[in-house]
């Protein structure tokens, strides 16, 4: 059974529809400006009796209002009851037809006059199904009436988990009955039906602009509320329906498809509606949350084994959509705080189902059966609001683009002229800059060369120490250097610097040649005095000889007395160590709090310490400035200290330049395709 045969019934759905809708609407008025008041009515608002155990069973008596509610008085909330009253004809109403009006019930109900059939509405057991919100008005045959004494009126009627009647009965003219429930059914059933189908035809028409349109997600989630309204609207206008409701299918497996899982469905989209709307996005975690709600609802609805139990599930699962519904008001106070100007039309367009729902805990509270109903109208009405903003929005979009079609052609004219002046600025510019790029070549290839030739360094070994070292500029000339202080002839090493100056290209190159001189003057000149005296001598000749220069420079320096090395550290990464006798490696810090400071920032207090290390044979130091930690892969994560000191270890036993070329591979391996983004250099001192 297909979906359309399922809903519609047969070919002629539309042109019966139609016919329908306009007998209803005059029905509607002829009811409305002619009222009903006039008219002669037995209100049967009293002397009510019921029975659950069989027609001829006991009576008790029941108050009129206890009828919305009368599958409380039935064990377990499902079997038979029965109502029973009596009452007189007017001498006005005799020898007239008359109907009687019942209303709304649930599930099904049949009717007797004076022990007489007079009619039915919805299926009871084994094919138990209701004839939704259809009223149920009977005609009763003057025959069947006494005039003399008083008329019983018996109602069989069956209930499970539902079992109600939505107003209280009355007796009356067959014309005024007739108007009466074709009056109610086009407003409780008839005008649910249409508006069914215009929402299906509203959900393909979003869907079609989303595809095709401007695509944007509010268009979809609107698309899918609509879509899942529309069948949820069923269980209002089921009546309509004759394939469904005149017994052939399962009443639980309707329920459980429209009541429930389109319920659901409604409510999650109706939440998504929102979030796009609002033009907010869903974390991973929320998403997966969200689905699981929803798998985890439905799963529940499909579990149930009969009417009482599913209704008993269905208000578990109603409890799990207003999870979505709490979320949906999160992202309506996020967005006010964020001042978002949707939320003033979102809140305009939710308002008539807002006002269904306080118009609903009223009716709750005063013991109403129209609850649903009320909220059905007031969630029809929403969709409608929606679709007057979604349609205001799409004609002030087609406005846009209008107007800019109108004012395209002068807007290109003047972006054309405007670009062919800018270009030609962008030639001149051009060339200038060209030029200055070549002379800018020039100069740093020029100044490279002169950087290289004034840091050569042929010192490899003397009898007690040898050395391996590399560097490499990110930008030609330099801001990382090293250098060997050694005693000629012998070509004895006294001592060794590594220091780092700050920022990159010609500024810093020539900082690095006027401070080799500087240091190297200092150590030699400071034969008697500690080292830190010497680094501090340095730092106010830097200071002062390079004058309005903002660059800076960390480094270490280091002298050698026999086997016997003082360093001082300013500012700069400290060394590792490593003690062949031990077979251990460590970061060689003096951990002093008294420290700090770096060379050549005016202002900044300095003060510098030294420290004594004692190397045996095989013993090694590592120095580096930061430019080989700081280095990065593909994911911007940093090579490290750690990362260093580790490959430091695990080369440990090769030769000296081999440590120096394995520790480069390591990080090269590290980096993979990525560039260097600073000057890196790298020496290792070891004790013959």
């Amino acid at each position: 059974m297909t979906v359309h045969k399922l809903l519609f019934g047969s070919p002629f759905f539309c042109i019966k529809m139609k016919g329908k809708f306009f007998t209803l609407l005059i029905l509607c008025f002829l009811s409305f400006s002619c009222g009903s008041k006039n008219q002669p009515r037995i209100t049967l608002d009293s002397n009510w009796e019921y029975s659950t155990e069989g027609i001829d069973g006991t009576y008790h008596p029941i108050d009129v209002k206890d009828f919305s509610r009368l599958s409380t008085f039935v064990n377990n909330k499902k079997g038979y009851i029965w109502l029973k009253t009596y009452f007189d004809i007017p001498y006005d109403m005799q020898e007239q037809t008359l109907s009687c009006f019942l209303g709304v019930t649930k599930i099904a109900d049949k009717v007797y006059v004076n022990n007489s059939y007079i009619g039915k509405s919805g299926f009871f057991p084994p094919k138990q199904f209701t004839s939704g919100e259809l009223s149920s008005a009977y005609t009763i045959s003057p025959i069947l009436l006494n005039t003399d004494k008083p008329n019983e009126l018996l109602i069989t009627l069956w209930v499970n988990g539902k079992g109600s009647f939505s107003t209280i009965p009355y007796i009356g003219l067959e014309n005024d009955v007739f108007v009466t429930k074709n009056t109610k059914d086009f407003l409780n059933s008839n005008i649910f039906l249409i508006l069914s189908v215009v929402l299906l035809v509203i959900s393909f028409i979003y869907f079609l602009l989303f595809l095709f349109g401007a695509g944007r997600r509010s268009n979809l989630s609107f698309s899918r509320v609509t879509f899942f309204s529309a069948f949820y609207l069923t269980t209002v206008s089921l009546g309509e329906y004759s394939l469904i409701f005149e017994g052939r299918y399962s009443f639980l497996l309707f329920e459980k498809i429209f009541n429930g899982i389109m319920a659901i469905l409604t409510t999650n989209y109706a939440v998504s509606f929102i979030r796009d709307f609002l033009k907010k996005t869903d974390t991973k975690k929320i998403t997966i949350f969200r689905k699981f709600i929803v798998f985890f609802a439905i799963f529940l609805v499909l579990l149930g084994d009969d009417l009482n139990q599913f209704y008993s599930i269905l208000n578990l699962c109603y409890v799990l959509m207003g999870i979505h519904i709490l979320y949906a008001v999160y992202l309506i106070i996020k967005s006010i705080r964020e001042k978002n100007n949707q939320v003033v039309l979102l809140l305009s367009g939710f308002s008539p189902v807002l006002i269904s729902l306080v118009i609903g805990v009223f009716l709750v509270i005063f013991q109403k059966s129209n609850v649903i109903l009320t909220i059905v109208v007031g969630w029809q009405l929403t969709i409608l609001s929606f679709l007057t903003i979604l349609i205001y929005n799409f004609s002030k979009t087609q406005k846009d683009y209008e107007n800019l079609n109108k004012n395209l052609e002068k807007l290109i004219s003047e972006r054309t002229l405007e670009l062919t002046q800018s270009n030609r600025k962008l030639g001149e510019i051009n060339t200038k800059l060209k030029y200055e790029n070549e002379r800018t070549e020039k100069e740093i290839t020029l100044a490279t060369n002169v950087q290289k030739n004034f840091f050569i360094h042929n010192f490899k070994s003397d009898d007690n120490w040898e050395v391996a070292y590399f560097s490499e500029a990110l930008a030609g000339v330099s801001g990382d250097f090293y250098d060997f202080y050694t005693t000629n002839p012998q070509k004895k090493l006294d001592g060794l610097g590594v220091f780092d100056v700050s920022g990159h290209g010609l500024a810093s190159g020539l900082v690095t040649m006027l401070v080799k001189n500087i240091i190297i003057q200092e150590f030699y000149n400071g034969k008697e005095l500690k080292l830190s005296e010497i680094v501090s001598k340095i730092n106010d000749r830097v200071l002062n000889e390079k004058g309005n220069i903002e660059n800076y420079l960390t480094g270490i320096l280091c002298r050698i007395n026999h086997s016997e090395l003082e360093l001082v550290n300013a500012g700069h990464p400290y060394p590792f160590y490593y003690s062949k006798n031990t077979n251990t490696a460590e970061i060689l810090d003096n951990k002093s709090e008294n420290r700090c400071g770096v060379i050549g920032i005016l202002g900044l207090p300095a003060k510098f310490e030294s420290i004594t290390l004692e190397m045996n044979s095989g013993d090694e130091l590592i120095f580096y400035t930061d430019g080989i930690t700081e280095i990065t892969n593909k994911e911007n994560i940093p090579f490290g200290k750690n990362a260093l000191f580790n490959s430091f270890q695990r080369h440990m036993e090769e030769s000296l330049q081999n440590q120096v070329d394995l520790i480069l591979q390591d990080v090269k391996d590290y980096i993979g395709e990525e560039k260097i983004n600073d000057d890196i250099s790298i020496i290792i001192l070891k004790k013959k």
